[in-house]
């Protein structure tokens, strides 16, 4: 096992953008404490797909449709091996703290269950940085904003939102800022979700970072059909579309 330090070179600060942040499948907060696992039913590790996955969410706050969240998971090369694309495009104005624009991509490489290859670009209103990582040996080696970082290679990562097994973990690799962020999750039990085609029953889990409190609800296949995100007393809704 390597041994590299594992802890943060920087701590993230509370801002005003802090849980808008998050619909770009990274929250941007400071370490917590040892994993706690709540939720057993979900599964470990993600199902590698037979066929490709698209997602495309609407997000709503305070009724307003501020951007979409696409996410698009597809087979590639041998088997057990994935590509995920995470895309997201927001902009929302606020009387006290004026417009807010920020814009995503991540782009990562699976193979056996195991992240292979990330890269990401953000733009936070007009702060532009980029994250890069690959394996290297047991570890996942990454390489953005905070510095160079080494996470455990099992690890999944943030924009691993789309399939349940997120909710059974205890920590995720930021594929924003880099460095690992810690998670808990909640089942909360079966419930009725009204999407664009219906209602759908789904699975609906608690899932809670030292930032931001949410719900989200997977289908019985286990990926993402929507959810709410909360954090001071706001929340941005996920509605899917077709």
């Amino acid at each position: 096992m390597s041994t590299r330090s594992r802890t943060r070179p920087v701590e993230y600060r509370i801002s005003r953008r802090s849980f808008l942040s998050f619909l770009g499948g990274a929250v941007a907060t400071a370490p917590m404490g040892p994993p706690l696992l709540i939720s057993a039913a979900a599964h470990a590790r993600p199902n590698a797909p037979t066929q490709p996955i698209h997602l495309s969410f609407q997000m709503f706050w305070r009724r307003r449709n501020i951007g979409t969240h696409r996410i698009s998971v597809w087979p590639a090369g041998e088997a057990g091996s994935w590509r995920v694309e995470s895309v997201v495009d927001l902009k929302a104005r606020h009387w006290l703290v004026g417009e807010i624009i920020f814009k995503y991509r991540g782009e990562e490489v699976w193979r056996d269950g195991r992240i292979v290859e990330l890269r990401s670009a953000t733009d936070d209103n007009g702060e532009v940085y980029s994250l890069s990582g690959q394996v290297e040996g047991s570890d996942f080696a990454l390489n953005g904003p905070a510095g160079p970082y080494w996470a455990r290679g099992s690890l999944l990562t943030t924009n691993s939102l789309w399939t349940e097994a997120v909710c059974a973990q205890g920590e995720l690799i930021d594929a924003k800022n880099g460095g690992v962020i810690g998670v808990v999750a909640e089942k909360r039990g079966v419930k009725t979700v009204e999407t664009n085609t219906g209602g759908t029953t789904a699975r609906a889990y608690d899932v809670v970072s030292p930032l931001l409190a949410g719900e989200f609800w997977f289908n019985a296949e286990g990926i993402l059909i929507g959810g709410v995100i909360k954090k001071s007393g706001q929340e941005v809704k996920y509605v899917a579309q077709s």
